[in-house]
This record gives structure tokens, sequence and C-alpha cells, in this order.
């Protein structure tokens, strides 16, 4: 029998297993959606409920692990119905802050430097939003932040204290405690993060802040049917509506991570 991850005396909410995946179910529908993970394998997740593996020679546990609870959760999530962006949120006065970009740019990073001046972070990389009586809410996710070695010793750790998210990169991977979080947080602001010459937080069209938004989605390959585009694009445009925008200009290298949290600090309280 195919090995499966289940939660002691109750039904799964999620089931994981290895499988044969079937090239020919590829992108049937926005509810069964298969692909394939350079380095990794191949993946079947359907219903919002399962994800069968069929991973390459080689491939272990620690590598799949990212993979399940990055790439393959956001399109279980998308299944259900949330909308779902390339974004870290920390916790600032009872709500999500976030910060979107793309990879490079910053997030985990930037969560990671608000995590030691005493913030809680709630997400790194995934940002599931869902919409309760119109009001976005963000779920946490897993407690790790996926960081360059650079990035640690720059943010005061040891390097070495940090183990390797996988055997295929150098990323280290930054634990946390979470278990005092709420389930669900209000999101109070998203900051899109531009390597600039200067730090500094910057107003941004409606416009604008639209296309980072449809752009920073994750799982946009997912989308393969007209109502899933639609859908995907009438969340974008409710954010829109709701929740401010800014953004966030910081300066390459990681020598001044601390201006830019006093800098989110004035921009949240003003």
């Amino acid at each position: 029998d195919s090995p499966e991850i289940k939660l002691e005396n109750r039904d799964p909410d999620i089931v994981v297993r290895f499988g044969i995946v079937e090239n020919s179910l590829s992108k049937v529908c926005s509810q069964i959606f298969s692909g394939f993970l350079p380095k990794v394998g191949n993946f079947l997740i359907s219903n919002g409920n399962e994800v069968i593996v069929e991973p390459l020679p080689d491939v272990d546990e620690r590598t799949l692990r990212p993979c399940i609870l990055g790439s393959a959760m956001s399109v279980i999530l998308q299944q259900r119905g949330f909308l779902v962006l390339h974004a870290s949120a920390v916790l600032m006065q009872g709500e999500a802050i976030a910060f979107l970009g793309t990879s490079g740019a910053g997030k985990s990073t930037t969560a990671s430097a608000f995590m030691k001046q005493g913030y809680s972070v709630i997400t790194d990389d995934v940002l599931a939003i869902q919409f309760k009586d119109g009001i976005p809410i963000v779920i946490p996710s897993y407690p790790f932040i996926k960081l360059l070695p650079d990035a640690v010793a720059a943010l005061g750790h040891d390097v070495e204290t940090f183990p390797l998210l996988n055997r295929t990169t150098t990323k280290r991977m930054q634990t946390f405690e979470n278990s005092s979080l709420q389930d669900t947080y209000p999101l109070g602001k998203i900051y899109f993060l531009a390597i600039s010459d200067r730090h500094e937080v910057q107003d941004c069209s409606s416009t604008e802040v639209l296309l980072n938004l449809v752009n920073h989605s994750r799982a946009l390959n997912a989308l393969t049917d007209p109502d899933s585009k639609k859908h995907h694009f009438q969340q974008c445009s409710e954010i829109v509506k709701f929740i401010p925008f800014s953004i966030l200009h910081r300066k390459p290298g990681l020598d001044e991570l601390s201006v830019i949290v006093k800098q989110v600090e004035a921009d949240i309280i003003r």
C-alpha cells in the first residue's frame, strides 16, 4: 500500500502519498492539476485534499517536504478557494502585514528581521487569504523560514545552527514557535518589496497594485479554466478595494535590516 500522512483518531484533512502520475491528466480542470518540479518529480494535486507524488530516483523526504509545504500546498489552498500570494507576513497591532515580491526580493529576510525585533511571523512565502463577510483574512502556515546563508549571518545567527533546507540548495531553515497565534488574522496592509538606491515607503496606484497582485500570485499555472481565472482576478480586485498598499524600497545588501523594520513601524503608526 502507498504510505499516507494521517492524523491520529480522525480522517485526514489532506492525504499525501506516493504513486504514478499520468501525464494525460495534466491540467484537466482547476480541481485536478499535475505538474513537474525540476530535480524533484511529478505531482498530482486534486480536489483540495490529495497530493500524489512520483519522486525522481534518489529524492529523499527532506527534499520533498518543502515542495509539499510550498508549491503543492499553494495549489491545495487555491483549489479550496483561497487567494494565494507569493508573500510573507508578520503580526503587527493584531493584523497581518504582508511583504510581496519576486524570488530574491527579500520576503523571508524581511520577515525574519521583524521576528528578531519581537514580532510573530504568520507565514513565509505562501500567503493564503480567504474572504469572510468581504474582509480578507490570513491563516498562519507551517512555522519555518527559508534563508540564504548571508541573510542568516546578517541577522546575527550562527549559520551552522540552521539546518540546510535540503541537499539541492544552500538555503537554511529557521524554525520558530507559533503556537500562540490565532487561527486567522485580518489582512492589514501589503508592501511590495523593491530593491532600490534608498530605504523608503512609497504610495502606489491601484493599477500597480492589481498588476502586482496578479503577477505575484502563487500557482498561477494551476488556473486552467476561464472560471478559475475570473475568480482569481475578482479576488485580487477585492483586495485592492479594502487593503492599503505601498512600495517598500530597500537598498541592496543586508546591513540595514533594522532600518526597514523601523520604517514599516512608523508607516503603520502613521
